[in-house]
């Protein structure tokens, strides 16, 4: 999009010409107690890295832990660069939570009626009960309930390395 604009109208940056156009990366951000959502937008080198490594960070618990979001705090760290070292942004990760509560999925709705049917007609659902199986008291285990965080929000556990490797390893 740049190539299109005339260079007349580019303004002088630190490394030259640069055009009116720069890529931008964003997250949206929710605080979960009061609901506030939060844009941080970017378009430095320091603020890619820190969207770039929370993305790789989410994909790769999300690959073990399903559908989690990280409760972060936004902190700054060194990087590297031909001036020096400078601060850019950071998220640091405290906790990872599963948003959707205790409730299981809502089982999917019932199949329409047939079109030539009666359009008025109510699904009937029937509901069997299963049986239920007797267990010597002394196996049963307590239920555990989920590690709850501050904000009332379950709390996943984190990352073993039996998992994140599928090897166990001895010491």
């Amino acid at each position: 999009m740049n190539n299109a604009v005339p260079r007349d109208q580019w303004r002088q940056g630190p490394a030259g010409p640069q055009g009116p156009y720069q890529a931008q990366r964003a997250v949206v951000l929710l605080e979960p107690i009061s609901m506030d959502e939060f844009t941080f937008t970017t378009s430095t080198i320091g603020g890619s890295i820190a969207v770039t490594d929370l993305v790789h960070k989410v994909n790769v618990m999300r690959r073990y832990r399903g559908p989690v979001s990280p409760v972060i705090t936004l902190t700054d760290t060194l990087m590297r660069t031909r001036y020096g070292e400078r601060r850019r942004p950071h998220f640091n990760i405290v906790d990872w939570i599963r948003m959707g509560g205790d409730e299981p999925q809502q089982a999917a709705l019932p199949a329409p009626p047939p079109s030539g049917s009666d359009s008025n007609a109510v699904p009937v659902i029937e509901a069997k009960p299963e049986p239920v199986k007797e267990e010597p008291a002394a196996a049963a285990e307590p239920a555990k309930k989920p590690r709850r965080s501050k904000s009332g929000l379950n709390r996943v556990e984190p990352l073993t390395l039996k998992e994140e490797l599928n090897d166990e390893l001895p010491w």
